[in-house]
């Protein structure tokens, strides 16, 4: 028996090369960026231009804690602006070209235990919240 292979439209063209141009162009648009909604309904919005600025302190950050061009950077962090801060972040790390890689790391409860996710995941780095450690 053949596996089904989906079918669909043609797969459309790319507009940026990469995910940092399209941030760097979003930003320079003006246009509306991401809203997050918490768990008791708040809701915080960041422009594209504060994505991108807050994605660069993280980036400084990074490259002053020695994390280097195609190091894995696990991040920790609940999905919110935290989180894009830190994947952005990591992708900005060195400009022009491809930063360091991203890896959403989701633990729950102990099993397994945070030590052996990070260690499956070869992270340079560990980028979380204090409530998260």
């Amino acid at each position: 028996m053949r596996p089904a292979r989906l079918q669909g439209a043609r797969e459309p063209r790319a507009r940026h090369a990469t995910l940092n141009e399209a941030l760097e162009r979003a930003a320079a648009s003006g246009r509306r960026g991401l809203t997050f909604v918490s768990a008791d309904e708040t809701e915080t919005a960041l422009g594209w231009a504060e994505v991108l600025a807050r994605a660069a302190r993280v980036a400084g950050a990074l490259g002053d804690l020695g994390v280097r061009q195609g190091e894995r950077v696990a991040l920790v962090l609940p999905t919110g602006p935290d989180f894009m801060d830190a994947f952005f972040g990591a992708l900005l790390l060195v400009p022009t070209m491809v930063g360091a890689v991203a890896t959403h790391l989701f633990i729950v409860g102990g099993n397994p235990t945070p030590a052996f996710v990070l260690g499956v995941a070869a992270a340079a780095i560990a980028w979380t919240r204090r409530r998260e450690r």
